[in-house]
């Protein structure tokens, strides 16, 4: 009995040796594709990363792209709102669309806009911009 276990013992290692031998074997032979390396490390990286990171601190996104330039941000105390001095975009802050408006950590809803200028394909020029924060990005 303990004949038959040795050798089934013997016979299992030698299996994993001669498997181990091949599998190198095949990786030193076989070509190694390094195309996709840099843009899979990429992917991984930035889906690892907070996507707030990421944003530039004077813009403001839509659908994950900016959509606007931004200047004189001013958060109010209670974190409700956010003035901006000057905005300059290209979508329509009146009717922004379904997608929602992102600064920094925030999502805004426009409420008040003091003066628009602009028609595209020009970007619109907005002043003294109060938005609400509806929760976070």
């Amino acid at each position: 009995m303990q004949l038959l276990a040795r050798l089934a013992l013997s016979v299992g290692a030698v299996a994993l040796v001669l498997g181990g031998l091949v599998a190198l074997y095949r990786v030193w032979t076989r070509p190694v594709n390094v195309e996709g390396v840099r843009e899979y490390l990429r992917d991984k990286l930035e889906s690892q990363t907070p996507s707030s990171l990421l944003r530039e601190p004077s813009a403001l996104y839509q659908g994950g792209k900016v959509v606007a330039r931004v200047d004189g941000v001013t958060v109010d105390g209670a974190g409700k709102s956010i003035r901006f001095q000057r905005i300059t975009g290209t979508i329509n802050f009146l009717d922004p669309g379904p997608d929602p408006i992102i600064f920094g950590q925030y999502r805004l809803r426009c409420t008040k806009i003091e003066s628009m200028t602009g028609t595209p394909p020009t970007p619109y020029l907005y002043e003294a911009v109060v938005c609400d924060i509806v929760g976070p990005a």
